[in-house]
């Protein structure tokens, strides 16, 4: 029962923390902050993790965490790029293309072949996001704003394919509770280098500003914990299965800016048949990785 409720709730806060860092953004607080706050409350949040640490069986090279943290900040900064740049209801649909990216990677790596279902899921993708442009008058307005989000979207979920493969191939080195903690202990480190490009000191933050700021980093450290508690902590765990199940994040993404958007004061006033054409799209990206789990 466990490990169906943690994927599953874990994809359903994701869509409330995208909502949360939507609206920091809309604050004026820089990607660049959001970035740095967020990799640091996942490095306190993990902390504890280290009660199940081991010794360690073979010798570990300490460029391999170096390596999955220098992967992991690029996805987690092009994530909050993709939606500083365009909407909650396409970003969060389109980075649950990580698992095709997975499949790609394992396949130029590792040599693992690609079969005719990843085709036809990346297929679904490009259907997909044809429906989940915005309207004609919006993306003349915006020019080239929806395509900066889907770029940094599709290189977020690159990023954190190529992690997953890299830690996916490291993890026999280290025990599940060094491996998760020295990881994001060094992505915390590595977001240090992103303190010049603050537009502001985070001391200059009004209150508003820290409250959400504060609750996006705290969500999305929250709902990455459920997920890596799901892949890692349990012998049992079907990998496929919850990768199934977390994927729900995209449909989620969809409906909460429907349904709860004004709360959030978010600003994606689309009509309804924009958003029932969203969650098609979003239907079509969850068959998609459907379809890739399954190989």
């Amino acid at each position: 029962m466990l490990l169906t409720l943690l994927p599953l709730a874990s994809g359903f806060f994701y869509a409330f923390t995208a909502m949360a860092i939507k609206r920091s953004l809309q604050l004026r607080i820089d990607p660049w902050q959001m970035s740095f706050t967020a990799c640091w409350a996942m490095a306190i949040l993990y902390m504890p993790m280290l009660v199940w640490r081991e010794p360690v069986q073979e010798p570990a090279a300490w460029w391999q965490i170096g390596l999955a943290a220098v992967l992991f900040l690029s996805g987690i900064s092009t994530n909050f790029f993709a939606l500083y740049n365009g909407d909650v209801s396409v970003a969060t649909p389109v980075l649950g293309t990580k698992t095709l990216f997975v499949a790609l990677f394992s396949r130029l790596i590792f040599g693992i072949g690609l079969t005719g279902r990843i085709w036809i899921g990346a297929v679904l993708v490009v259907i997909a996001l044809a429906l989940m442009r915005p309207p004609r008058a919006e993306r003349e307005e915006n020019r080239g704003k929806f395509a900066l989000s889907i770029g940094f979207a599709l290189i977020s979920a690159g990023s954190f394919a190529l992690c997953d493969v890299v830690v996916r191939n490291f993890s026999p080195f280290w025990s599940f509770g060094w491996l998760l903690p020295l990881l994001f202990w060094a992505v915390a480190l590595l977001s240090c280098t992103m303190l010049p490009f603050f537009h502001k000191s985070l001391g200059a933050l009004s209150r508003t500003q820290w409250y959400w700021l504060t609750a996006a980093s705290i969500l999305n450290a929250v709902q990455a914990l459920g997920i890596s508690l799901g892949l890692t902590a349990f012998a049992q765990a079907n990998a496929t299965r919850i990768n199934i199940l977390y994927s729900s994040r995209a449909i989620w993404g969809v409906l909460v800016v429907w349904l709860l958007g004004s709360w959030f004061k978010n600003t994606e006033s689309h009509s309804t048949t924009v958003f029932i054409r969203r969650l098609i799209g979003a239907v079509l990206i969850v068959a998609a990785i459907v379809l890739a789990m399954m190989e």
